[in-house]
């Protein structure tokens, strides 16, 4: 990459809450604390949704175009995404950053002589990210997509992944042997996810809380808790205090009655909810990392977590976290109530994920992709 290069983009499909925007908003974040470059944020303007993120004011945020609603000005607005990439390329030689799978299937409206100053940051498993329709909604849509997503695999830009699980999917569907194995984790902030307990879980008559980050996106299977939950008996349940259900979603389709929801407007508050914790469930079907565990791990609340894959970057079963075959809602009971009635069990998870994650620091995930640059 050129020396005179003087500024990173990064490429969002929404500028809203999500796994994959907080990555790009704290590589951005931590990048700007450390060097000259001039950052940005860029998406298409095809959404009113907000986000909670804290963003440096070093780092810009640009949506392109006019707010749209309608599909065919949300096309016009990636074409004009594109058109915006493409100038700052050959104009200012700039990087770009690009994650979300669909704006990806669209590179080659770029031209190849430009693919050095692309980097394509893959977290997850692209290939079959939408094999439920939950977005996509159509079959024909679903096959235009991963026809596109192939023909993408093979264009020479620069990739990397967010773990070893994206990389062996991407290897898998491409077939390519060309494509080295560069892994950027995301990370966590240890300044607002830190551990300091507010509830006394040696007390005899401490009452365990249970969090999650509740989902209505089928991928993320918070149906599955919620079945596990209803099944309890009485004497389980009375061992707990609160579950609390952070979630941004409408969730509308859950019964709820029997959780508290709470509906953050800012990582501080996220954490505190985790604070106020003894487990933490992640039921996902699958994940190219997962950030929420990770998050739990460091306010020091014992993980359960379905063996989602990307997750295993930073959890290792029965030493800082328990895990359950995804979908398999008698195992994820039992280890529930394992949980419930072992506090040194807890407290084992807890003192062993301090070891295997206090590396694990944005500076240095940002530090490493500065060195992949």
């Amino acid at each position: 990459m050129s020396i005179h290069t003087k500024k990173i983009i990064f490429i969002t499909p929404q500028f809203k809450n999500g796994g994959g925007n907080r990555v790009f908003v704290e590589l951005a974040n931590s990048i700007s604390r450390f060097s000259d470059f001039n950052l940005e944020i860029a998406y298409p303007n095809n959404s009113k949704e907000l986000n909670h993120y804290k963003v440096e004011d070093k780092v810009q945020i640009k949506a392109i175009g006019k707010n749209a609603s309608k599909l065919t000005a949300k096309l016009f607005n990636c074409f004009l995404l594109f058109s915006y990439i493409t100038k700052e390329i050959k104009v200012n030689n700039s990087i770009i950053i690009i994650s979300e799978p669909i704006l990806c299937s669209l590179l080659w409206a770029i031209p190849s002589k430009f693919y050095k100053n692309i980097i394509r940051y893959i977290q997850a498993d692209d290939y079959n990210l939408f094999n439920d329709l939950f977005v996509l909604k159509n079959r024909f849509f679903l096959f235009s997509f991963k026809t596109l997503t192939r023909l993408s695999y093979k264009l020479n830009v620069k990739y990397v992944f967010n773990s070893h699980f994206s990389y062996k999917k991407f290897i898998g569907v491409s077939k390519r042997k060309d494509v080295i194995e560069v892994i950027i984790h995301p990370s966590v902030d240890k300044k607002i996810f830190f551990d300091r307990k507010i509830t006394d879980s040696n007390s005899l008559n401490h009452k365990v809380s249970i969090c999650l980050v509740a989902r209505d996106h089928p991928l993320k299977r918070t149906e599955d808790f919620i079945a596990v939950w209803s099944n309890l008996n009485f004497k389980i349940k009375s061992k707990v205090q609160e579950v609390f259900f952070i979630s941004t979603d409408k969730l509308n389709k859950f019964n709820l009655d029997d959780f508290t929801v709470i509906r953050p407007i800012n990582d501080q508050e996220i954490a505190e909810i985790f604070r106020k914790c003894d487990i933490f469930v992640s039921t996902s079907l699958w994940e190219g990392f997962s950030l929420p565990p990770l998050e739990a791990l460091n306010c020091g609340v014992a993980v359960i977590t379905s063996n989602s894959g990307g997750v295993s970057e930073y959890a290792i079963n029965e030493f800082n976290a328990l895990f359950y075959e995804p979908t398999d809602r008698k195992q994820l009971e039992q280890k529930l109530i394992l949980l419930i009635n072992d506090n040194n069990l807890r407290n084992r998870l807890v003192a062993n994920s301090k070891i295997k994650t206090q590396d694990m620091t944005w500076e240095k995930s940002a530090l490493k992709l500065m060195e992949v640059l």
